[in-house]
């Protein structure tokens, strides 16, 4: 008989029994069941007794297999406290049997852990690992141990530690001569060699991006003498973009204004007087297209006509035409413009035009009272603006003057006076001529005569003749005859021959 002896790994111990030795001195026996041994190295002892009694020996090893050994790993990071949480179970791996665990940072820095051992049912643990010196960002533990065949057996997780939060601010400089930016900022929890994305936005929604720009290892970053000449003047933000090292998007930004170009606007105004319309056009100067220009219509009695939705073309111009100003009045019309460069300052212009639309004029009647020595005039005017002043000038047979101001035209074009003293004129025609000046800044006048005979006239003559002479005295005194007026004097005798003398004037005295 040969007794065969079973040994594995973990020390147990199985012993078959009855297998003999044959007549050639081989012995063998098959399909011993081995389920109650532990996957691993097992060997076997065989023993037999020889002819002599003396006991003979030999043994042999094979490793059996029959549990395929494994490990699974799961970490939980504690953000707050910078810890881990390492736990797994494995198959076919021995109690007691160590598991190597290593944890790596997005930085590539490692972490080992050991001296973390297998129990009874296969499972093992370790809390509260101190992962401080490791960074932000996405950690993996790898796990290794070794089964009951001597084979290593891993697994791996991932937990992401976010301890610090990332952040991003950035800060933008214009330049406004050179048409240039320079754009720096810095970051926490952004990794060393980290990019940056910087896109610069104008007014206009004009988009410039700049790449390249990268992080130092203080978390730093710069770029300077950016060429934004390709931007329009105004306001131009920019925005600042970066990963941190827990994979979230980092992102600030910071705005500045650039003023490369002045603004300016000019305006032309031409009126169309039998239309009573309006043409007015422009050029603008950094001003965006589509931006609107506001053209304010002023007359000369102050009334304001607002012009809205007139736009600026990608050229710079504007234009409208045809504007009906018919509800402001003749004379002088200014137009103001404004509007918004792309540095959000006022642009303003002005510029006048006349208007013509109605002819103006002036009528004027005059009536004296000649009992009283007065004067009542009035009349009536077109297009003269109202509380304007009527100048009213008499002038009688003798030339002398009387001015009258003072007088105003009504709201409905009218005016009068009455009771005008005009007892230092002369009896005879009188004329008055008024004049006025109308919306367009036309003179306007009319004249209007009537007859003053205040005094009655009258005239008294002595004749004396001289008979031996033959010649005759005349002489005579007046009442309201104008000096240097003429005397006719006709001499009739018995026999009816006339005799007329001119040239006799009347002196200073009426005499």
């Amino acid at each position: 008989t040969v007794t065969l002896t079973l040994t594995d790994s973990a020390g147990t111990v199985q012993v078959i029994t009855g297998v003999t030795v044959d007549a050639n001195g081989d012995y063998s026996i098959d399909g011993v069941d081995i389920s109650g041994l532990v996957d691993g190295d097992i060997t076997v002892d065989a023993q037999a007794v020889d002819q002599n009694g003396q006991t003979v020996t030999d043994a042999d090893t094979d490793n059996m297999d029959a549990t395929a050994g494994s490990i699974d790993v799961a970490l939980t990071i504690n953000d707050g406290a910078e810890t881990a949480d390492i736990s797994g179970t494995t198959t076919d791996v021995a109690p007691n049997s160590t598991v190597t665990l290593t944890l790596t940072d997005s930085a590539g820095t490692v972490q080992v852990i050991t001296g973390v051992t297998v129990d009874a049912n296969g499972d093992y643990s370790i809390d509260g690992v101190d992962i401080s010196g490791l960074v932000d960002g996405d950690i993996t533990v790898d796990a290794s141990a070794v089964d009951q065949n001597g084979q290593t057996v891993t697994d791996a997780d991932t937990d992401n530690m976010d301890a610090t939060a990332g952040s991003i601010d950035v800060a933008l400089t214009i330049n406004d001569g050179a048409e240039t930016a320079d754009i720096s900022g810095t970051t926490t929890d952004v990794a060393p060699n980290s990019t940056v994305t910087l896109t610069l936005t104008d007014s206009a929604g004009t988009v410039q991006i700049i790449t390249g720009v990268t992080v130092d290892a203080n978390g730093d970053y710069s770029i300077d003498g950016v060429d934004i000449s390709g931007l329009v003047d105004g306001d131009i933000t920019v925005d600042a973009q970066a990963v941190d090292q827990n994979g979230q998007t980092v992102t600030d930004a910071d705005t500045d204004n650039m003023d490369a170009t002045p603004g300016s606007i000019d305006v032309a105004l031409t009126i169309n007087d039998g239309a009573e319309t309006a043409d007015i056009s422009g050029t603008t100067t950094d001003v965006a297209p589509n931006s609107t220009v506001t053209l304010t219509l002023t007359d000369s009695a102050g009334t304001v006509q607002v012009i809205t939705g007139v736009t600026v073309d990608a050229n710079g111009d504007y234009s409208i035409d045809g504007v009906d100003i018919s509800g402001l009045v003749d004379g002088d019309i200014t137009v103001d413009a404004s509007a918004v460069d792309q540095n959000g300052q006022t642009v303003i212009d002005a510029d006048t035009d006349n208007m013509d639309a109605t002819a103006g004029s002036i009528d004027v009647a005059l009536v004296i009272n000649d009992g009283a020595e007065t004067a009542d005039i009035s009349g009536s005017t077109t297009d003269v603006a109202p509380n304007s002043t009527v100048t009213l000038t008499l002038t009688d047979s003798a030339g002398t003057v009387q001015i009258i101001t003072g007088v105003t035209v009504d709201a409905n074009g009218d005016y009068n006076i009455d009771g005008v003293d005009i007892s230092g004129l002369v009896d005879g025609d009188i004329t008055v001529d008024a004049q006025a000046v109308d919306q367009n800044g036309q003179t306007v006048t009319d004249a209007d005569t009537d007859n003053m005979d205040a005094t009655a006239g009258s005239i008294d003559v002595a004749l004396v003749i001289n008979d031996g002479a033959e010649t005759a005295d005349i002489s005579g005194s007046t009442t309201d005859v104008a000096p240097n007026s003429t005397v006719t004097l006709t001499l009739t005798d018995s026999a009816g021959t006339v005799q007329v003398i001119t040239g006799v004037t009347v002196d200073a005295n009426g005499d």
